[in-house]
């Protein structure tokens, strides 16, 4: 029926949004979303901001409990309880307070009532709005649909796998393996923020992340008909030569066609309205929307174009505006930084040292140990030679030995207590680094202790820095080091907001399997505490061969 779908009813029934009636002219790019949400059991919004798409996802949620499209429940979730506070009492609750026709679907508030802030009953179905913070709090509800809102945002990415896990307990009967297939087949996935770090949280799900396990959506981006060449073009792809200053003074710049370089002007609704969505990967079987500003009327492309011209807050830009994934050049190691730290020398099996190690923990007992080893030099600061796996805390003994450690960094978790055992059998030499968010400055040794604690960001900032500044040198290629150099590019440092006090800091995050990266971070933590090696004399050295076997004389 045609008042089930949500298209239909958000045209007809006088919806209301910030006091103005719902309308998609000017929103054209809304209407196939709006169509097509119900249709697809997974759907990923990679957006700017200030899209509507936190809007669309609640009037569906509100829509389709009442017309039962989700009978089990929804589970609406933001990344953290201020957020859930805000969202519910602002955005959620202003739709239900403008439309009379939502409001009567949900029940009076009050204390006995089972609508609150946080929790409304829409017919025989109940939408929650949580937090991502609260383990206990997904731990204790059953749903058949989610949408992650601001997926990017989530500090515990456990706690998206263990929300997914509410929707495979509804009706499981005896067969309860084949239940759980049918059950994860049926039930409703959306994720939707702004991205941040490419092939990292919903660009992994909108574009991929082979090394996560995480196949790619069919990628649809909005594309717009030149009506003068007929050219068709993507904004997004043509970024910045899709826009053209007319005039500084005014402030005025134009969209342009890619091939006959004519305007393409949104305030045409010929142009809005001829606008296709189109999939870049079209085989695959999840839905993927990308929304940018650059597709907003709204939006003057003069703002856009000039702060990339100027260079001013390009994360801001490529994130916040333009909807796309972008990492500022220090803020991640790309494989070719790391190439170009290669040697022509093979990975050494011993030296005399004295050597710094690095070592990495593995999650589980019997899982494997990721080793870095090295040492320094007077115009080197890091001279990578080993980088290898073990198995057993005994192999880390005998590498100890074989490399001359004399300083040896490992982290102090899962295994702690094994950990410190390994210390005291190499005592003064091994030490257990734990990541400490508030210390500034340089790392803490407590020598009594065997403890070494730094800042998680400013530590990774230091190595990082190293490479880049080509500090740092390592073996030449073979399967290891280009297992280290895949580690050392699955970290990306991003902008991190408090909600609850809004301060702004800078955290590291993993976008991949990143032992190494850590192993080498310890490693540039243990070499300062060390000596620096200083290579034998060479036989070939002919001053000083000269200087040994004949007399001066003079002729």
């Amino acid at each position: 029926m045609l008042r089930d779908e949500l298209s239909y009813f958000v045209q007809t029934a006088k919806i209301k949004l910030d006091g103005q009636p719902f309308s998609f002219d000017n929103h054209e790019y809304l209407e196939e979303p709006y169509e097509e949400i119900r249709k697809h059991r997974e759907l990923i919004l990679e957006k700017a901001a200030q899209m509507g798409l936190s809007t669309l996802e609640l009037l569906n949620a509100y829509h389709g409990s009442k017309y039962g499209a989700y009978p089990h429940g929804i589970l609406y979730l933001l990344p953290s309880k201020t957020d859930v506070t805000e969202f519910s009492k602002s955005k959620a609750q202003s739709i239900v307070d403008e439309n009379p026709i939502i409001s009567s679907w949900i029940g009076s508030s009050g204390p006995d009532s089972t609508n609150t802030a946080n929790i409304k009953k829409i017919g025989n179905s109940l939408l929650y709005f949580r937090g991502m913070q609260s383990r206990i709090g997904l731990k204790t509800i059953t749903v058949d649909m989610i949408v992650f809102d601001e997926i990017e945002e989530v500090e515990d990415w456990s706690l998206v796998a263990l929300a997914e896990e509410r929707m495979s307990h509804i009706g499981i009967s005896d067969n309860a393996g084949e239940d759980i297939q049918k059950i994860t087949r049926q039930s409703t996935v959306h994720r939707l923020s702004v991205p941040s770090i490419p092939g990292w949280g919903i660009d992994a799900y909108f574009a991929g992340n082979d090394e996560a396990g995480i196949r790619p959506s069919d990628q649809r981006y909005r594309m717009f008909k030149c009506l003068a060449c007929n050219e068709w073009n993507c904004f997004e792809d043509e970024f910045p030569d899709c826009i053209v200053i007319v005039n500084d003074k005014d402030e005025k710049a134009i969209r342009v066609c890619k091939k006959c370089g004519r305007e393409i002007s949104l305030a045409n609704p010929e142009v809005r309205r001829s606008a296709e969505w189109v999939p870049k990967e079209p085989l695959q079987r999840v839905r993927g929307y990308h929304f940018s500003q650059l597709f907003s009327r709204f939006v003057n492309p003069y703002k856009i174009i000039n702060q990339f011209n100027k260079k001013h807050e390009l994360t801001t830009l490529f994130n916040d505006k333009l909807g796309i994934p972008y990492v500022d050049a220090e803020a991640r190691l790309e494989i070719k930084d790391l190439v170009a730290l290669e040697t022509s020398d093979p990975q050494h099996n011993a030296h005399p040292g004295p050597c710094g190690m690095g070592v990495d923990q593995p999650k589980d007992e019997g899982g494997k140990f990721h080793i870095v080893i090295g040492y320094r030099m007077e115009k080197q600061p890091c001279n990578i030679i080993r980088m290898t796996v073990r198995t057993k805390w005994q192999e880390l003994g005998d590498l100890m030995k074989q490399f001359n450690v004399g300083r040896c960094v490992i982290d102090g978790q899962p295994d702690q207590a094994k950990a410190r055992e390994f210390a005291r059998a190499f005592p003064g030499k091994v030490f257990l680094c734990y990541y400490a968010k508030e210390q500034k400055g340089a790392p803490k040794w407590n020598e009594g202790d065997y403890i070494v604690s730094v800042d998680r960001t400013e530590s990774i900032n230091n190595s990082t820095r190293a490479v880049h500044e080509q500090k740092i040198s390592t073996p030449r290629l073979d399967d290891d080091v280009k297992i280290f150099q895949r580690h050392c590019h699955n970290m990306a440092r991003k902008r991190q907001v408090d909600k609850d006090t809004g301060s702004v800091r800078q955290i590291w995050v993993k976008t991949g399997p990143d032992h190494y990266r850590h192993a080498f971070n310890y490693l540039y933590l243990a070499l300062p505490e060390i000596g620096e090696y200083v290579p034998p004399r060479k036989e070939t050295d002919w001053m000083h061969n000269f200087k040994k076997e004949r007399n001066w004389k003079t002729i």
